[in-house]
């Protein structure tokens, strides 16, 4: 998952089977944090406006990518600026939560 301050961004190739998408920001309505397999609390779900939804599992650190992408989310949608590329950057690599 690759997050830029107007998308969120995936791409996997998994046995020669890719699969790619761009989310924009302004489309996302809920973003919030789920369970693989209803055990492991590792994943993230985006809800847009025609309720389809996409799940991705696997976060090394689940939290820290939620505050991420709620923030830039947030300030996506808000009066305020989108975040930088230098703000992501910051916040997911020099951010005092490792």
């Amino acid at each position: 998952m690759f997050i830029s301050q107007f998308n969120v961004c995936f791409y996997a190739n998994i046995i020669g089977w890719e699969t790619t998408l761009v989310i924009p920001m302004k489309d996302i309505k809920l973003i919030k944090k789920m369970k693989a397999a209803f055990i492991f609390p590792n994943s993230i779900q985006f809800e847009n406006e025609n309720d389809e939804k996409h799940f991705f599992a696997s976060f090394i650190n689940r939290d820290k990518s939620y505050q991420v992408l709620t923030t830039a989310h947030q300030k996506s949608l808000t009066a305020e600026r989108p975040m930088t590329r230098e703000e992501v950057w910051d916040m997911v690599y020099n951010s005092e939560e490792k």
